[in-house]
């Protein structure tokens, strides 16, 4: 899938703060302004230099961005000031989108949107539309983005505000480019970089030289997508805008690596690596682990791929971002399978593959049904080839056609065979669960003495012997531990706990795991080693009983337990 740049785009908003900030853009110097700020009693001023600094901050370090925004936030509504509440709210969806949380940014925009609706400010509401459709764009809800990018749009217009007709260009440009119309994409790309200059806005040319640059790579033309991107990280470079050079840097990794120079691609991956740890941003972090991985994995490197892999595996799980799992699992898989390492191996396979059905199930079967047919015209091209060469060399063309036809029809008489069996076979499952069910209804009529007596020794049982940790644990076990089978032993749990066999004890595992992160105050390297040990087989089946159970997903209830 093409890397749209969306992620880059929130660098797009801050144009609305330093716009909006008529004193910040004569201070430029950090020290100056936090000297000044400490000797300001004047609250208007005193606020405009805390949302410079906020800003200034966003593009080297966002914890320090988001600290001095909160004390501009708390002034703002202390003072009562509406339009620096919309704007302290501006910059915090700016450092959360940054931070890589798309929801908690989404909900600090439209807290913003409802004060400028109040204030019916058409040049902050074009700015707060552009923005919400952006972060829709971002999380894939096209529909949603659309809405808000054509509001955004019809407001720009009708204020005549440059600005926002510059952001709706940038933004209908990434959509062209997703649907691979590169032409019109490019025809709004250059309109939003006509309108940016005329109004002398070049910090957010980077962003927009990297999209063309991403357009020209798409279409193989890398000595034009290798200029735009050398001039948007010349001009990051001179603004000492991080988050840009570390995205125009892995930019120019990718098209490095699309040409085969390996060597200068690992120079740009390794330091884009360092400027996105510098800024903080784990989803640049996470996205240049893969980038190196994958380098490695390409020039047959499996030892040196696979610490790259489970990092970005690492930081998927805190993320709780399943695609990115997914590609992690994938590429440890291939690298450990190269390493002769086959557990670890088939390990990550199985991860892999449960996490790609749960996502992808029918692009997969479209995918395997491609594969299939591919598979299958390889094969008989082959075949082909070989009868031909039998028939050259041997004049056996009337042999091999009824050798063709021989097997051809004992396997239609197999696969009837197998259809049949499999008939009769589900015949009898059908028969079976319904006597099963006609069972279970007549034993869930009434409680007995006997449910109550095995229930109870169930329940010692597992909290002596701690059962449920085994990721192997069936009902017949269980039942043949308690002298019991296992239709007494599910009549009993259905009876009494009202469950299913799997649900009742997938609960004492939950609790098990809940017990795990209270002993160790809630670490995050827990989550990859959590679901084995409480006894699940899988970290997607771990998840949902998670969140069955407690309502929320393992990482928000470590970061709750950590914060307690």
């Amino acid at each position: 899938m093409t890397k749209t740049f969306r992620l880059y785009l929130p660098t797009i908003m801050l144009l609305i703060i330093l716009s909006q900030n008529l004193f910040a853009s004569k201070i430029d110097n950090l020290d100056s302004l936090k000297s000044i700020l400490s000797e300001m009693q004047n609250d208007s001023i005193k606020l405009n230099i805390l949302n410079q600094i906020s800003w200034q901050y966003l593009q080297r370090n966002l914890d320090s961005a988001e600290k001095y925004n909160a004390i501009f936030n708390e002034h703002a509504i202390k003072i009562k000031d509406l339009r620096n509440q919309a704007i302290g709210l501006n910059t915090s969806c700016v450092v959360q989108w940054y931070k890589g949380d798309m929801d908690a940014a989404l909900k600090y925009i439209k807290k913003a949107l409802i004060i400028n609706l109040q204030r019916q400010d058409t040049s902050f509401l074009s700015g707060n539309y552009g923005n919400i459709g952006m972060l829709y764009d971002n999380l894939g809800q096209t529909d949603s983005a659309i809405y808000y990018y054509k509001k955004a749009l019809t407001l720009a217009i009708v204020s005549n505000n440059l600005i926002g007709q510059a952001k709706s260009h940038a933004n209908i440009a990434i959509l062209f480019t997703d649907v691979k119309d590169f032409q019109l994409a490019l025809k709004h790309n250059f309109e939003a970089e006509k309108i940016y200059l005329k109004i002398g806005n070049i910090s957010d040319l980077p962003i927009l030289y990297n999209n063309i640059g991403i357009i020209y790579k798409i279409q193989m033309v890398s000595d034009s997508a290798r200029f735009y991107y050398s001039k948007g990280l010349l001009i990051a470079d001179s603004l000492g805008l991080v988050f840009s050079q570390a995205k125009l840097m892995q930019d120019l990794g990718n098209l490095f690596v699309q040409d085969s120079q390996y060597i200068s691609a690992m120079k740009y991956f390794k330091s884009s690596l360092k400027k996105s740890n510098t800024l903080g941003n784990i989803y640049l972090i996470t996205d240049n682990y893969l980038s190196i991985g994958e380098l490695h994995h390409k020039q047959n490197e499996p030892a040196k791929a696979i610490p790259y892999f489970e990092k970005s595996l690492e930081n998927a799980m805190i993320l709780e971002n399943l695609h990115i799992m997914q590609a992690s699992f994938q590429m440890l898989f291939e690298n450990y399978k190269k390493t002769g390492d086959y557990k670890n191996a088939m390990i990550y396979l199985e991860q892999y593959t449960q996490i790609r059905d749960s996502l992808t199930k029918e692009k997969f079967r479209n995918e395997l049904a491609e594969f299939d047919v591919a598979y299958e015209t390889e094969k008989k091209e082959h075949e082909l080839i070989e009868q031909k060469a039998i028939i050259q060399l041997r004049g056996r063309t009337i042999l091999t056609t009824k050798i063709i036809i021989v097997f051809t029809f004992i396997g239609i008489i197999i696969i009837l065979w197998l259809y049949l069996l499999k008939r009769k076979a589900l015949k009898k499952l059908v028969e079976k669960n319904i006597e099963l069910s006609s069972c279970r209804r007549k034993t869930k009529q009434e409680s007995t003495e006997k449910d109550i007596l095995l229930f109870n020794q169930l329940v010692d049982s597992l909290n002596n012997e701690k059962h449920y940790l085994k990721p192997n644990l069936k009902i017949d076990g269980l039942a043949k531990t308690l002298n019991t089978n296992r239709t007494e032993l599910s009549n009993a749990i259905n009876s009494i706990a009202k469950k299913q066999f799997n649900n009742f004890i997938n609960g004492y595992r939950i609790d098990e795991a809940i017990k795990h992160i209270d002993d160790n105050n809630g670490e995050r390297h827990l989550i990859k080693v959590l679901a084995p040990k409480v006894g699940f087989k899988s970290h997607s089946v771990f998840y949902r009983c998670f969140k069955e159970n407690t309502g929320v997903t393992p990482a928000h209830f470590i970061k709750y337990n950590r914060h307690k």
